[in-house]
C-alpha cells in the first residue's frame, strides 16, 4: 500500500476512504521496510516532552522517532490529503516532539513546515505539539 492509504481498526487497509469503518491511522511508508500509521488525532495544546509522551500513551499510540517524523514530513502532502478527505485534522506547520532523546535533558524535534530538525530541553513547550503513531506490530490496528 502507498502512503496516504487508510488503516482501519479492524486491521484492513484501503486506498479509498470507507466511511463505514473507523480509521486507526493514515499509512506512512517511512522507508521501504518501515511503515507506521499516523493517528487521526494530535495535541491541540502545546506540550513539553513528558506531556507529549503521556498524550500519545493515553490515545493508544506512541510518540514517533525523529526518523519517523522525518518520513512524515517527506510525505506530509499525501498524508494531509488523506486526513482532509476523512475530515480529520491535518498536520500543523509547527514543531513536533519525537521520542528520540538527545541526552537526559534534551530530545529531538522537527518543524513540519520545512523539515528542520533540532534538539530542545524536554521541559520546553512553546509551539510544540505531538502526533501519535502506531507501528504495525501494535495491537491497536489488528493484523496489519
Amino acid at each position: 500500500m502507498k502512503t496516504g492509504a487508510y488503516i482501519y481498526t479492524d486491521g484492513t487497509r484501503s486506498e479509498e476512504l470507507d466511511q463505514s469503518k473507523t480509521i486507526a491511522g493514515i499509512l506512512c511508508n517511512v522507508t521501504d521496510t518501515h511503515e507506521i500509521a499516523i493517528m487521526p488525532i494530535e495535541s491541540e495544546e502545546e506540550l513539553d516532552f513528558d506531556e507529549a509522551q503521556q498524550f500519545c500513551h493515553r490515545t493508544g499510540g506512541r510518540c514517533p522517532t525523529i526518523d519517523e517524523l522525518t518520513g512524515i514530513y517527506l510525505n506530509k502532502d499525501k498524508i494531509n490529503v488523506a486526513l482532509k478527505a476523512a475530515n480529520l485534522p491535518a498536520l500543523k506547520e509547527s514543531w513536533y516532539w519525537s521520542s528520540t532523546e538527545y541526552d537526559l535533558n534534551y530530545a529531538w524535534i522537527l518543524r513540519m513546515s520545512d523539515g528542520l530538525r533540532g534538539y530542545l530541553n524536554k521541559g520546553y513547550y512553546n509551539n510544540i505539539f505531538v502526533r501519535p503513531v502506531l507501528a504495525f506490530n501494535d495491537s491497536t490496528i489488528g493484523d496489519c
